[in-house]
């Protein structure tokens, strides 16, 4: 069984979420989303998603995307279905 996901974790699942293609571009300071560019989360942390098996990487050793896999894009709709039903319930 794997540990939750940590904070950063899920904001970077939500930001590939919102993004269109559900992809993260490369930037000169991480990843983020095109339509989102403030929102830059590290390699570092990309790997930890990568070993999740959440996002995969278009290209391995010098990538400049990542898109959510279909078990990331599960965890990202199940963390936005969360936050909306408690933002209804308050």
């Amino acid at each position: 069984m794997q540990a939750p996901l940590k904070p950063k974790e899920k904001a970077a699942l939500i930001a590939a979420y919102g993004a269109p293609n559900f992809t993260l571009r490369r930037t000169a300071f991480g990843f983020a989303p095109t339509n989102h560019p403030e929102k830059v989360f590290t390699r570092r942390l990309i790997n930890w998603l990568h070993e999740r098996v959440l996002v995969r990487f278009d290209d391995r050793d010098l990538p400049r995307a990542v898109t959510l896999t279909e078990r990331g894009l599960a965890e990202a709709r199940a963390l936005v279905d969360t936050a909306r039903n408690q933002a209804l319930s308050a």
